[in-house]
């Protein structure tokens, strides 16, 4: 068993002051060629490898859009902020260029998030009599946003004093959400873009098998739930389980983001834990064709794949494109997740014979399952011919045992047991009950021979002959 620990990076900001005061024009704005500078702002979102998208890829998992708070603070350092962005939408628009957009995310005209008092978006230019600005963001992605509580289908945001945002939904939907670190801007970049990196609100998590018996391919999965509990029907999905009940069940979750003194977004679970369930379940596995290709009559896809390359996973489509489908989570200490499944394998030769293989087992060890936010966790498991799964009773040993072949060649006549004897006189002629049998020819051999050794030798069944 393989197991991938992948970090990822698509999330949910959400902060900001909680100043109501309105916006202050007074001061003195930077200016290029005499004309002033406008706030412009870039988005990014980090890739599952670390490293950092942007442009139209980071719009796309950011579904084209996120939504600013922004405030600035005038004279001494402790005064009052004053808002800026009352929760702006800035949205993506590829190949359009203007004042108040510089990298492909426009505000300006758009309309204002659900938390802004504003009745329109304008355009605002930096102030150089700030000190600073501060800024946060976040995205709901495709998520649709609402005021009230426990909407299955949308996610609940609210804000408090503290500057804190919280985050109430389903876990799933609570998936397509993502956050960023505050940003503080001093005077020497005020000209700049303000640039957001995002990243998930939850951590995701994922499964794949593929399987390398020489000779065969391997079909017909059926998952255990625990022990002793197999998976029937629909129900039979991938599953991992634990020994308690530790995983997150998917019920609705709160979570809360707040702020260090560096700026960087904290994700807590508010309140009380989410329903805790004892397994983990994932869409069905890819599975391919004969050609180890994934076919349009998808009757005719019904192995796993034989690589890491061609692994089976939970797919979805995205842009357009096929990726690997991640469950959401919230933090948890989850422990040991076991992997339990039936296969059939099935000749590769032509000649139709198939081995079921019952109880194969892998787990997943304590300290890869301690999941964070952040984090994409992708689990993925080898089904070799060193299982220990059984093709027999349960009596019989696990494991896969190849047939071997051994010959041996007997050069006896009609199964008798022949020894040879020597003389050193040849003069011995050999007589059996009925006569002469042959005389002994000069150096040869003198066979001694039992035709039945089941009975004491006799005359009946006891003879000489003579090696020729």
């Amino acid at each position: 068993m393989k197991k991938l620990f992948i970090y990822t990076a698509v999330a949910v900001a959400l902060v900001g002051c909680s100043s109501d005061e309105a916006f202050n024009d007074g001061g003195n704005t930077p200016t290029t060629n005499n004309k002033e500078v406008a706030i412009a702002f870039n988005g990014g979102a980090q890739a599952i490898t670390r490293s950092t998208i942007s442009g139209k890829p980071a719009a796309d998992k950011l579904h084209n859009k996120f939504v600013v708070y922004g405030t600035k603070k005038v004279g001494e350092q402790g005064a009052t902020a004053k808002k800026v962005f009352d929760f702006y939408t800035v949205s993506f628009t590829e190949n359009s260029k203007s004042q108040s957009n510089t990298a492909g995310w426009e505000y300006v005209g758009g309309s204002p998030n659900a938390l802004s008092t504003a009745t329109s978006q304008t355009i605002k230019y930096w102030d150089y009599s700030a000190d600073h600005y501060d800024f946060d963001a976040f995205s709901l992605g495709n998520v649709e946003q609402t005021t009230a509580d426990n909407e299955d289908s949308k996610v609940k945001v609210t804000r408090g004093d503290d500057g804190s945002y919280t985050l109430k939904g389903k876990i799933e939907k609570l998936g397509g959400c993502y956050f960023a670190d505050r940003v503080t801007v001093a005077k020497a970049n005020y000209n700049n873009p303000v640039k957001f990196t995002f990243r998930s609100i939850i951590c995701k998590v994922c499964m794949g098998i593929y399987e390398t018996i020489p000779g065969y391919r391997v079909k017909n999965l059926v998952f255990y739930s625990a022990e002793n509990t197999k998976l029937e029907g629909d129900n039979n999905k991938p599953t991992l389980y634990a020994a308690t009940a530790t995983i997150p069940s998917g019920d609705n979750a709160t979570l809360k983001v707040t702020f260090t003194n560096e700026n960087h977004a904290h994700v807590t679970v508010d309140g009380e834990n989410p329903t805790k369930s004892t397994t983990i379940t994932f869409d069905k596995l890819t599975l391919y064709n004969t050609s180890n290709e994934v076919s349009n009559t998808v009757s005719d896809n019904k192995y796993l794949g034989q690589s890491t390359v061609k692994a089976s996973f939970p797919m979805e489509k995205v842009n357009n494109k096929d990726v690997k489908k991640y469950n959401g989570e919230v933090p948890a200490t989850v422990g040991d997740l076991t992997l339990k499944v039936d296969y059939t394998l099935e000749s590769v030769d032509g000649s139709e014979e198939v081995i079921k293989v019952v109880g194969a087992t892998a787990k997943v060890p304590a300290k890869y399952t301690d999941w964070k936010l952040g984090y994409a966790y992708t689990y993925i498991f080898k089904i070799s011919d060193k299982t220990n799964g059984a093709t027999g009773g349960e009596t019989d040993p696990k494991g896969l045992y190849p047939i071997t072949f051994d010959a041996v060649v007997t050069e006896a006549d009609q199964l008798e047991q022949q020894t040879i004897t020597t003389v050193s006189d040849p003069s011995i002629t050999t007589y059996s009950k009925t006569g002469v049998d042959d005389e002994y020819k000069g150096g040869s051999k003198i066979f001694a021979s039992v035709d039945n050794m089941t009975v004491t030798p006799s005359a009946d069944n006891f003879k000489l002959f003579i090696a020729t």
